[in-house]
């Protein structure tokens, strides 16, 4: 347990602080129709970028400078990333599906609204705004992304 310590800490984390975003969003209003263009800018400047580069790096961070005594190898940088996109992939579908069966049961009829309104076909759109393709994307950006975000984090911090 004490070697996956620190990335199940950082899995942990990364999907909680996601789920603070969405909520963030939703009560500020930026999953509004009238909001959602700026809603979804602010989901991809924090959600993309700002808080997984934060997350992994601190993580990537913490292992080299606590659990490996100041070293770390872009090899075993690039292993703990993936260990903690491992970890927060079934904790961010269990947050998305939190956010969107409770906080926001309304976000899918709102994305079917708008986009029908600009000319997307019915069944284009259904396929697209629904529980189980929104869980099974989460699921996959995060293993994804997390190894390719990995890869840079580790690449700056190894110290041999």
């Amino acid at each position: 347990m004490n070697k996956v310590r620190t990335e199940l800490k950082w899995g942990i984390i990364l999907p909680v602080a996601m789920l603070l975003l969405m909520c963030a969003q939703y009560f500020t209003g930026l999953q509004s129709a009238e909001h959602i263009n700026t809603g979804g800018i602010v989901d991809f400047i924090f959600g993309v970028i700002i808080i997984p580069v934060i997350v992994y790096y601190l993580g990537i961070r913490e292992k080299r400078d606590t659990d490996n005594n100041g070293r770390i190898s872009w090899g075993e940088g690039v292993i703990s990333g993936f260990t903690i996109a491992l970890i927060a992939v079934p904790f961010s579908v269990i947050g998305l599906y939190f956010f969107l069966e409770v906080v926001n049961p309304h976000y899918f009829q709102t994305m079917i609204d708008l986009s029908l309104n600009i000319g997307y076909p019915l069944e284009v759109v259904e396929k697209q705004y629904n529980l189980e393709n929104y869980l099974m994307m989460t699921a996959g950006s995060t293993l994804f992304g997390g190894v390719v975000i990995s890869m840079l984090i580790a690449l700056i911090l190894r110290k041999i």
